[in-house]
């Protein structure tokens, strides 16, 4: 192509930052990817400091309980510790405690119980659906400063604008913007290995041939169970994946998304990398 590399911007004491979109885009994802694993670390220790505060509170609460109200109390963690230990002579099967302020205490144990167990289940499982969001994202951009560069790729796309959207538009650049917006959003919203097709296709990047393709694209379809499915493997996620064990629930645990992130950022990378050979 004869198109001029592009200049390079100098901040500060000769520090040389490349006017390399595709590399922008990496940076901002990458940032994003780090941003990710600091929450990872500094939220699930917030919510230890928070529950030990909650634990603090709530003897200092049942310190000022009368002594109906801590009889009551006792009564019930009796019950708690026979249930548990499965004490073959205890026959009762529920337990009625009348003192209100009590009851109340007791709710707000068990919504922190609940709080604190699923908490970091969940922060993770919502940095996997962020993490591939964030992805679609980078490569949007990325595909999107291609087609603005070289509108030819496109031609060929099936994509179509209405009569009645056409005239919405003042200028072709308009037109131009609207019918890259369209392909780039059809092309991240479709399944991964039909992405990679697609990049196969048309710009010679085919992400199989580098190395942890199966982990990478699992981590797709594991996302699609989080939202989809309560992270119990569906038939989509057997068939693509090849998964063959029980139909137990698949956690997002701290390896698994730490691998996961490793992952991205090296795909993100060899993207960023066959783009700039190619167009800058």
């Amino acid at each position: 192509m004869n198109e001029k590399p592009f200049a390079k911007l100098t901040i500060g004491r000769g520090m040389k930052v490349p006017r390399n979109p595709f590399e922008s885009h990496y940076h901002f994802f990458k940032n994003g990817l780090k941003i990710l694993t600091n929450l990872n670390k500094i939220l699930p220790q917030s919510v230890e400091d928070y529950r030990k505060s909650f634990t603090d509170k709530m003897k200092e609460k049942i310190k000022k309980l009368d002594k109906e109200g801590k009889r009551e109390l006792k009564k019930f963690y009796n019950y708690i510790e026979k249930t548990r230990t499965g004490n073959k002579q205890f026959r009762k099967r529920s337990v009625i405690i009348k003192h209100e302020t009590v009851n109340k205490l007791l709710r707000e144990q068990l919504d922190m119980s609940m709080f604190s167990s699923r908490f970091n289940m969940f922060i993770r499982e919502m940095s996997l659906v962020y993490l591939i969001a964030e992805f679609e994202q980078f490569l949007g951009r990325s595909l999107a400063l291609i087609f603005d560069r070289q509108p030819d790729i496109i031609k060929s796309s099936k994509k179509q604008i209405s009569y009645e959207e056409l005239f919405d538009y003042k200028n072709f650049e308009e037109v131009k913007e609207k019918i890259i917006e369209k392909e780039v959003n059809s092309l991240t919203s479709q399944d991964i290995d039909d992405v990679n097709k697609y990049l196969n296709e048309r710009f010679k990047l085919d992400l199989t041939q580098h190395e942890n393709w199966k982990k990478f694209k699992e981590c797709f379809y594991r996302r699609n169970i989080v939202i989809h499915n309560s992270c119990y493997p569906d038939e989509t996620y057997r068939k693509k994946t090849g998964y063959k064990g029980k139909h137990d629930r698949l956690s997002i645990t701290k390896p698994y998304l730490s691998r996961c992130i490793k992952l991205f950022e090296m795909y993100s990378e060899i993207i960023r990398d066959v783009f700039t050979k190619k167009f800058i």
